[in-house]
């Protein structure tokens, strides 16, 4: 089998949690734009089951089911769990089901994603080998661009972007102190590079350095160290309760008491301007509760903006 087959395999036993027995799965391959005239095999099937556990980190069980073996997705909490499992196996079942469906394609409205994936690949390869890279990058604030050395961290997905956080090094450096480390660490948006050279020299990550708990008290990417982490109480009204139930605002969020008329919800993170912005989105049905400062810091926001549309 081969990737398109893979993705194909895949994508048919995330629709069915119960499994498929390989009957059932050479039925659904026939009817699919992938088929190439040739069944699935349960040689080829066993032999795909090794490649997407290897390459993708998904498991496939085969259960002896009443004298039929079932194929199924053996390891659904643990996708949940590991973001870019999670990530590449939503993408691998999404990706086919519209491939499947192109006949369809003027009635299937995507988003756009600007990425350069000349920059993706060069970032990864430095960050798997240890490598500096030399970024020529240009802030939106910036009327020039500028150079940097950099060692990458890690990249992160928010909102269509691809960024990458990174220590910024002073010319000849290739460690970094482990308490000065906080003053090295930068963000920048891929799609503000203007240019990456890779180079030969290499550096060393800092132990114990977890990206997850760097960006953990973040909304999103930018760190703001200005802003103190926070528990922040907001409340939710009408359908917005429902909205962040399904989609919260940050992986610390908690639901504390629901009533007829709203949901209180707590949260652990920096309130930092881009959140703030954020929780403006849902109009009036959200309400900060505490803290208090927070609370006039949206107020101060919201009269900021209120000045603006008056005077235009």
């Amino acid at each position: 089998m081969k990737l398109n087959q893979h993705s194909w395999l895949v994508s048919l036993l995330s629709q069915y949690p119960g499994g498929c027995t390989l009957v059932e799965i050479n039925d659904h391959w026939r009817a699919s734009n992938a088929y190439n005239g040739r069944s699935i095999s349960r040689t080829s099937l066993f032999r795909a089951r090794d490649t997407i556990l290897n390459q993708y980190g998904i498991l496939i069980d085969c259960e002896a089911h009443r004298g039929n073996s079932r194929y199924k997705i053996g390891n659904p909490s643990e996708l949940q769990r590991d973001s870019m499992k999670n990530w590449l196996y939503s993408n691998l079942t999404v990706g086919n089901l519209l491939a499947d469906h192109t006949a369809q394609k003027e009635h299937i409205l995507l988003e756009h994603t600007p990425v350069n994936t000349t920059h993706l690949h060069n970032i990864l390869q430095a960050l798997k080998n240890r490598h500096f890279v030399v970024l020529t990058y240009r802030k939106y604030t910036d009327a020039e661009s500028s150079v940097r050395t950099l060692a990458p961290l890690a990249i992160k997905l928010w909102k269509q972007r691809w960024y990458l956080l990174a220590l910024q090094a002073d010319e000849g450096e290739t460690s970094f102190e482990e308490s000065e480390i906080q003053k090295y660490l930068r963000v920048f948006s891929l799609n503000r590079v203007k240019e990456i050279a890779p180079t030969q020299r290499r550096f060393k990550i800092p132990q114990d350095f977890s990206p997850k708990e760097y960006f953990a008290e973040c909304y999103g990417v930018f760190m703001d160290k200005s802003v103190e982490p926070q528990r922040i109480v907001v409340r939710a009204y009408g359908q917005t309760l429902h909205y962040l139930r399904d989609l919260p605002l940050h992986f610390s969020q908690k639901e504390l008491e629901t009533t007829p008329t709203h949901t209180d919800f707590e949260l652990h993170l920096r309130p930092t301007h881009d959140f703030l912005m954020h929780l403006l989105t849902h109009g009036t049905g959200l309400r900060i509760l505490s803290p208090q400062n927070v609370v006039d810091d949206m107020k101060k926001i919201v009269g900021e903006m209120y000045d603006v549309i008056c005077n235009m």
